[in-house]
């Protein structure tokens, strides 16, 4: 695939997460089409595993502060 294929498909995949999560076709949880959109990446090969891991421990400690809010916020 050229990068600028890449790039559409990249775009595409996240445009689509974007109208689901505002939208929440059948009541689901905006999480529910953020990891729909992180597997379609990785199955499309647009991120290899190796670096979607490497973004998430980049991100952890503001992964980790999210997630204390949440769960304080439950």
């Amino acid at each position: 695939m050229t990068g600028t294929a890449r790039m559409v498909v990249t775009l595409g995949v996240f445009a689509a997460m974007l109208v689901l999560m505002l939208l929440r076709p059948r009541r689901r949880s905006e999480a529910w089409w953020t990891m729909l959109a992180a597997i379609a990446m990785l199955a499309l090969g647009l991120v290899t595993p190796h670096q979607a891991l490497a973004v998430v421990l980049s991100g952890k400690n503001t992964l980790l502060f999210l997630l204390s809010l949440l769960a304080l916020s439950n």
